[in-house]
């Protein structure tokens, strides 16, 4: 009746289906409250120029990535849902990086029983759900880890 599901389409089958559940509660009611003071502000750079960016990402001290992401996706809409989405899809690709990282020190099961509490730990929910450059942050941390893991 059920073809038997190889150890490859298994873990494909259960990281479509984590990351698909952790972007799914990242995006669910994204922008149910409006942007905060700090994100006022962190938007209000996103239509100046690319070197303008620089110049206030100093002012601001944070690196300019998040500043410039936010340019481009400014381009689309300003509204707060779309400021929003990349901290969001940042969020989602770190549980995908901590399973990876996990995978390679432990059990494909353990690696990703701890992708689902990241999916839902109201830290990394609240950090994905803000235009701020957290959720990036902690994503290229990630990868660094496991680039130097690899």
């Amino acid at each position: 009746m059920f073809a038997r599901i190889s150890a490859n389409n298994y873990k494909l089958i259960s990281i479509i289906l984590l990351i698909g559940l952790a972007l799914y509660v990242r995006i669910h009611n994204l922008d149910h409250e409006s942007l905060w003071m700090d994100e006022i502000r962190q938007t209000s750079y996103y239509a100046n120029s690319l070197s303008e960016i620089i110049d206030n990402s100093t002012s601001q001290s944070q690196p300019p990535l998040d500043y410039w992401i936010g340019h481009f996706v400014h381009f689309f809409s300003s509204s707060d849902f779309t400021v929003r989405l990349p901290a969001a899809l940042f969020g989602t690709g770190s549980v995908l990086m901590l399973v990876m990282i996990i995978s390679q020190i432990s059990s494909w099961t353990v690696a990703v029983v701890f992708g689902i509490v990241s999916a839902f730990l109201p830290f990394n929910l609240y950090y994905s759900q803000e235009a701020r450059p957290y959720a990036i942050a902690v994503f290229l941390f990630l990868c660094i880890i496991w680039s130097l893991n690899h």
